[in-house]
């Protein structure tokens, strides 16, 4: 009785053991994934300073998320998550679609900048596209076999208490603006959508509602700095060319 004790102890302890290095191994490879191929990927600087993901329960926490800004643009960063909570289906790590139950995102910073009519948030999302080889997928939405092994499904995405540093070009000044919550549900749900397509759905709906509330905090402040009976935007055709010339007049405004 008593060795048979002894057996079931050291089964335990070795179970036990065996499922902290395997935790311990699956946060340092994730670090170490993002931190290898992140920048190879988005063509910039990206850096994650941990991972701490439970095997049992899915549960799990990436902190210290950075991602640099792409050549051509001068802020330091573009986007800095500090915390993003996830809760995986563990059961599904080994499938050919990873399920992810919920991400999200709290207090994301991001630092907005306009450059020769584009952003440094369409650039990542163009650098994705293009290191990726999502800009060369056929017309069917066929990804090639390397996508193919490693494509993902996200029920629920939330980004939450977002803020944005939106630079004036020339003047070097920024104005803060608050983004509403984001709110994704069944993102990969036809099975087909790779970790590329997630990044850039997710950086395209960021691009989208900091274009759309940038465009109402700098009128709202070129209202109270200027002529109330001014008009804004007028003649401008897109939500981008709009926010050039707000900004423009803004610079100029500024550098008086």
């Amino acid at each position: 009785m008593k060795k048979v004790l002894i057996v079931l102890i050291l089964i335990v302890v070795l179970a036990v053991g065996g499922a902290v290095m395997l935790l311990s191994s699956v946060n340092s490879l994730l670090v170490k994934a993002v931190n290898t191929y992140g920048p190879e990927v988005m063509q910039t600087s990206v850096h994650l300073d941990k991972a701490d993901i439970s095997i049992l329960d899915g549960k799990g926490t990436l902190e210290g998320l950075c991602i640099g800004n792409p050549e051509g643009f001068s802020g330091e960063y573009a986007v800095r998550l500090d915390t993003i909570q996830a809760v995986l289906d563990t059961g599904t790590l080994s499938d050919d679609v990873v399920v992810i139950q919920k991400i999200e995102v709290v207090a994301p910073e991001i630092f907005y900048e306009r450059s020769k009519g584009t952003d440094n948030l369409q650039t990542l999302i163009q650098n994705v596209r293009k290191t990726t080889g999502l800009e060369n997928r056929n017309t069917a939405g066929q990804a090639d076999e390397k996508q193919k092994s490693s494509r993902v499904m996200i029920n629920e995405l939330l980004i939450r208490d977002a803020r944005v540093s939106m630079l004036l070009p020339g003047v070097n000044k920024t104005v803060g603006i608050t983004l509403p919550e984001i709110r994704l549900h069944d993102i990969g749900k036809d099975g087909r959508s790779s970790f590329a397509d997630v990044a850039v759905l997710v950086l395209q709906n960021i691009s989208d509602a900091v274009l759309k509330s940038s465009i109402t905090g700098i009128e709202g402040a070129e209202t109270l700095l200027r002529d109330a009976e001014t008009k804004v935007g007028t003649g401008l055709d897109t939500v981008g060319g709009r926010l050039d010339g707000v900004t423009n007049r803004l610079t100029n405004m500024f550098g008086k």
